[in-house]
């Protein structure tokens, strides 16, 4: 399996293929003969651990503006950003909430159940999944190859599929538009799972790949952010997961 092509009035929106495994998730920057050593990890990305993922499917690119307005009747990168309104780019200034409602009516037009995908899947894909290398950005190790963010963006968003993409096919998971993930944001608990300690901010939602406004520090496949579920922000968007059909 390689992919699932969809179509919403005329905009066509490809799923690629992530077969399932066990990979070590998070970073730390303690101990260098360790896995996942990275000098420029923050505290928030250890402890590292074990994490098994099912096969899913992840989209191609992050959801652009065409597809946005197509399913949602508005754009909220015209309307919110003060430079861009580009079909091809990604869409921005959409809340955690606003991902949401668009995959419910996604999900009400295809008949699919598209969601958002976790914050370890997120991590899973970005790292070429079964496929990995171990690169420090998703594809690369030099952020260039691969992402948009402060040092070329010409600060700005740019069109999706311009730079290369990761092992499994998936482009723009570092740079160009921070990704809304379904999770929580709190600190790992260290159980194996990486899953989440005391759900502390719970109003507060995982963002993951950085943005063109980022230093490329924080495009790292491990880098953590979060903000609050009801905020918007230039730079913000999604992408699209859905379950084995």
């Amino acid at each position: 399996m390689s992919g699932l092509d969809f179509k919403i009035g005329g905009v066509l929106f490809k799923m690629i293929y992530v077969e399932g495994g066990k990979y070590i998730m998070g970073a730390q920057n303690y101990d260098v003969d360790n896995h996942n050593y990275d000098i420029n990890a923050y505290p928030d990305e250890a402890p590292i651990n074990t994490v098994e993922i099912n096969s899913f499917y992840m989209g191609q690119t992050p959801v652009t503006q065409m597809l946005w307005k197509k399913v949602m009747g508005y754009n909220p990168s015209a309307n919110k950003s003060f430079f861009k309104n580009t079909d091809s780019y990604p869409v921005d200034c959409i809340s955690w909430n606003d991902s949401l409602e668009f995959i419910t009516k996604l999900n009400a037009i295809t008949q699919k159940h598209f969601r958002l995908p976790t914050e370890a899947e997120w991590e899973y894909a970005a790292k070429g999944g079964s496929l990995s290398k171990g690169y420090l950005y998703s594809g690369s190790d030099d952020v260039e190859n691969v992402g948009w963010c402060r040092n070329n963006a010409e600060d700005s968003l740019q069109k999706v599929m311009t730079k290369h993409s990761n092992e499994l096919g998936l482009y723009d998971m570092s740079g160009n538009v921070w990704e809304w993930c379904y999770d929580v944001y709190d600190y790992y608990d260290g159980t194996g799972k990486n899953t989440l300690l005391g759900h502390t901010k719970a109003n507060d939602r995982v963002l993951r790949g950085g943005s063109w406004r980022s230093e490329a520090v924080y495009c790292r496949n491990t880098m953590r952010n979060s903000a609050n579920s009801s905020y918007r922000f230039m730079g913000v968007g999604l992408r699209l997961a859905i379950d084995i059909l």
